[in-house]
C-alpha cells in the first residue's frame, strides 16, 4: 500500500477540518517570516546608523576623553601622526577625522543648546550630500532642519557658534547657513550641525590633531591589525566596547528566534487537536485496517503523514505569503517616526525588512516540523487497541 497516497485521500475527504487546522500553520508561518524580516530590518538598521554616525568600526580617541566622553571634551587632542600609521594598513576602507562639542547655537535673541560636528563635509559617512533638503553643501553650517526650525533659522542666515576651546576659554564664530539636512533620526535631527573641519579648528583653538578619529575596515585582516595596535595614550574601541548594548543585540535577536519557534508551538496545537479527533472518530476503521494484517507502524505513519501535509501545506503557502509581504514592505518601508522620534536610539524612522529567500526555507520548515512531531502524540494511540477492542468501540 502507498502509504502517502493513502494518507492524502484521508486529508482530502476531511477537506473543512484539513483548511481550519492548515489555516492556523498558515497564519503562523507568515508571521514568522515576517518577524525574521522585521527583526533583520532593525538589526541592519541599526547597526549601520552606529557604525556610521557614532563608533566606526573603530573609534580612535585619548584615553582621558573616554572617561569625559558625556562632556565632550575638546581638549584631548590625538596627535594627527596616528594617520599615517592607519594608512600603511592594507584593508581600510575610510578614516575620517573629527570634533564633536557642545555649543550654544543662535539667531538674535533666539539661542539653543546644540551639538557640532567639525569634519570634511564633503567626504565623511554622515553623507550630508544625500541628507541636503534645501540649500548646498559650500562653505558655512549645515544645520538639521528640525533644529532649525526650533530656533528660527533659516537659509542663508548668519548664526552665531559660541563653544569652549581646547584652552579652556569661550569663543565664537559666525557661519552662514549654507545647507538645510534631515537623516530621519531623531537624536541626529533634535539639535546637531556640521561644519567644515578647519571652522571647527578656529571655534575651537585646536592648531593641529582631532579628537576623535573614525576607521572604517573592509577585511577582517585589517580588523585585527588595528586590534593589534597599542599606542600609548590612545584608546582604539570598537563598537560594543564603545556602546554596551550592541554587545548583546545579536543575544535579543536570537531570543526573537526562540519566540517564532514558540509561534509554531501555539500553533501546532490545533493539529494537535484535530489529529486526536481524527483518531477517535476513525476507531472503526484503524480496527478494520488492523482486521485486515495493515501493521501498527503503519497505521501510526499513516496518521504522522496526513499531520505532515496538513501541516506543509499551510507552512508553504503562508510561508509565501509572508515573503511577499516583507518584500512589499521591504519597498515601502514602516515608519516609526512617532514611536522613536524623541528617544536616543540612532535607529532611522523608517525601518526596511529584510525580505531574505532563506527566512521563507526556515519557516517552512520549523513549521513542517513542529506540525509533524504535534501528529505524532495521537498518532501513538492508534497502537494501543486491539482490532477487537477497536471494532467493539464503535
Amino acid at each position: 500500500m502507498n502509504l502517502f497516497k493513502f494518507s492524502f485521500r484521508n486529508v482530502i475527504r476531511y477537506r473543512t477540518r484539513t483548511i481550519y487546522s492548515s489555516l492556523s500553520i498558515f497564519i503562523a508561518s507568515m508571521i514568522v517570516v515576517f518577524a525574521q524580516g522585521y527583526v533583520s530590518g532593525i538589526s541592519n538598521s541599526m547597526m549601520e546608523s552606529y557604525r556610521d554616525y557614532i563608533t566606526g568600526d573603530f573609534r580612535i580617541t585619548t584615553e582621558g576623553f573616554v572617561k569625559r566622553e558625556n562632556l565632550l571634551p575638546v581638549d584631548e587632542i590625538i596627535d594627527p601622526s596616528i594617520i599615517s600609521i592607519l594608512d600603511t594598513i592594507e584593508g581600510i576602507e575610510h578614516i575620517e577625522p573629527r570634533f564633536r562639542f557642545g555649543t550654544l547655537i543662535g539667531k538674535n535673541e533666539n539661542t539653543e543648546q546644540g551639538i557640532g560636528v567639525g569634519l570634511d563635509i564633503e567626504n565623511t559617512r554622515y553623507r550630508l550630500k544625500e541628507r541636503i533638503v534645501d540649500g548646498e553643501i559650500s562653505r558655512g553650517i549645515l544645520i538639521s532642519r528640525e533644529f532649525a526650525k526650533k530656533i528660527d533659522i533659516n537659509l542663508g542666515d548668519s548664526v552665531l557658534i559660541v563653544a569652549k576651546t581646547s584652552e579652556g576659554g569661550i569663543n565664537g564664530i559666525k557661519l552662514r547657513v549654507s545647507g538645510l539636512i534631515f537623516f530621519g533620526i531623531g537624536m541626529l535631527d533634535r539639535n546637531m550641525f556640521f561644519i567644515p573641519i578647519d571652522d571647527a579648528r578656529k571655534l575651537l583653538k585646536i592648531k593641529d590633531g582631532f579628537t576623535e578619529i573614525m576607521v572604517f575596515v573592509k577585511d577582517k585582516k585589517a580588523t585585527e591589525r588595528i586590534k593589534s595596535l597599542k599606542i600609548k595614550g590612545l584608546s582604539i574601541r570598537e563598537p560594543g566596547e564603545q556602546i554596551p548594548f550592541l554587545k548583546y543585540f545579536n543575544a535579543v535577536v536570537k531570543i526573537y528566534s526562540l519566540l517564532e519557534i514558540f509561534i509554531c508551538l501555539l500553533a501546532s496545537f490545533v493539529i494537535l487537536n484535530l489529529m486526536t479527533m481524527i483518531v477517535f472518530e476513525r476507531t472503526r476503521e484503524i480496527g478494520t485496517l488492523k482486521a485486515l494484517g495493515m501493521k501498527d507502524s503503519d497505521i501510526f505513519l499513516n496518521f504522522v503523514i496526513e499531520g505532515t501535509i496538513i501541516g506543509s501545506f499551510g507552512s508553504i503557502t503562508g510561508s509565501i505569503a509572508g515573503y511577499f509581504l516583507t518584500m512589499y514592505l521591504a519597498q515601502k518601508g514602516i515608519n516609526f517616526e512617532g514611536a522613536i522620534k524623541n528617544t536616543d536610539l540612532v535607529i532611522s524612522y523608517v525601518i526596511y525588512p529584510d525580505a531574505k529567500f532563506s527566512f521563507l526555507i526556515i519557516s517552512f520548515f520549523m513549521a513542517t516540523i513542529v506540525s509533524t512531531i504535534a501528529s505524532i502524540v495521537p498518532a501513538l494511540y492508534t497502537k494501543r487497541f486491539t482490532p477487537y477492542e477497536a471494532l467493539r468501540k464503535v
